[in-house]
């Protein structure tokens, strides 16, 4: 919602998902002053009179800094929980890279590879292994289809 009081626009809006007023003069697009807060309008109205008469208005005493203590420690609860979550997928990402290494071994293995051969490498292996496994060669089907997935997964590994 926006206000308008004494030539200012006092605006609530929620930003980074917390409330914010915003305090403007009218005809002007620059912001003067952000709050994070509770998005009360009265916030901005004793900035407003604040501000035009040099003189804090009666009655605002320690609100302002209530309201930026009470900011603040709603940040420092979403950060720690932030952080918390990052933590959780550092470990979901260390696990995952666990995992892709022992499929990629097991891949490598089907190709009689090792190390961290580049794409030509894991192509000569498999047509190596195509011949020896190819049913028109007395290989076995069942064995040379699952190369052949074999190969285009490790491939995208590589």
């Amino acid at each position: 919602m926006r206000i308008n009081y004494r030539g200012h626009w006092i605006s609530d809006v929620v930003a980074e998902g917390l409330p914010k007023v915003i305090v403007r003069p009218e005809g002007q697009r620059t912001v003067e002053w952000r709050l994070l807060g509770t998005g009360d309008h009265q916030v901005g109205r004793d900035y407003v009179d604040e501000k035009l008469d040099g003189k804090k208005p009666a009655g605002h005493g320690a609100g302002l800094e209530a309201l930026m203590d009470l900011a603040a420690k709603e940040w420092e609860t979403e950060k720690a929980a932030l952080l918390d979550r990052v933590e959780e997928l550092e470990e979901e990402l260390r696990n995952r890279e666990t995992v892709m290494d022992v499929r990629k071994g097991q891949l490598l293995g089907m190709f009689l590879l090792d190390g961290n051969p580049n794409r030509e490498q894991v192509k000569k292996a498999a047509r190596m292994q195509y011949k020896r496994w190819h049913p028109d060669h007395g290989g076995d089907a069942g064995v040379f289809q699952r190369l052949k997935a074999a190969e285009a997964e490790l491939l995208k590994l590589c």
